[in-house]
């Protein structure tokens, strides 16, 4: 079975239930890291995962989230796969490219190839919250190898339009939470962005 990861710090459990409910059990394994609130930086919390993880590759989902059809799973296994046969890459990072940090739907369905990145070193700590990604996608570059995770936007879809999948952001629109959501993002974010360019540099590429 593929291992399919949530994050869960104690808000919003009801959603948590709705996500669980959803993963075909058929073909997936549930696995959830428990956190006291508030949870780690996302690269500490991705960097447990991966570090004990058996699997080869495992989807990690944001617990405010509903599959709707059990076929995105497979599809999202077989483009990473297609996709690292062909040794398709992303393109190199730039300003513009980035979204709001707020705007997960990008990311809330996410295959991780675990091997791959062990053999980068993993995910880097110094980012928090942001890039962490990017970081390792420009790693892959210097290499000439093909990036090691897949955004479900790969497949051409965001958000519910394909009916497969649907991002509530219902923890959003908990005032409080969201509240303290951009408190922490508006610590780590600028902190993240700064720590990418000062690394790779703006004029790169």
């Amino acid at each position: 079975p593929i291992p399919v990861y949530f994050n869960f710090a104690g808000i919003r459990e009801d959603l948590l239930n709705k996500a669980i409910d959803s993963v075909p059990k058929d073909i997936c394994e549930v696995r959830v890291q428990r956190w006291d609130y508030p949870s780690p930086p996302f690269s500490k919390s991705l960097n447990k995962i991966i570090n004990e993880c058996k699997s080869k590759e495992f989807i990690f989902m944001h617990y405010d989230a509903e599959i709707l059809s059990e076929n995105i799973i497979l599809e999202i296994v077989e483009e990473y796969k297609n996709r690292r046969r062909a040794k398709l890459m992303l393109p190199h990072a730039k300003r513009s490219s980035f979204i709001s940090t707020l705007d997960t739907s990008m990311d809330c369905l996410t295959l991780y190839d675990v091997e791959v990145i062990k053999s980068l070193g993993c995910f880097d700590e110094s980012f928090e919250d942001s890039y962490m990604e990017s970081d390792l996608i420009q790693k892959c570059h210097l290499l000439g190898i093909p990036h090691p995770h897949l955004y479900p936007y790969a497949l051409g879809w965001r958000n519910d339009i394909s009916g497969k999948f649907i991002h509530h952001e219902g923890i959003l629109r908990d005032d409080s939470y969201e509240e303290n959501v951009k408190a922490r993002y508006a610590v780590s974010f600028p902190k993240d962005f700064e720590r990418f360019w000062g690394k790779w540099g703006i004029n790169h590429w």
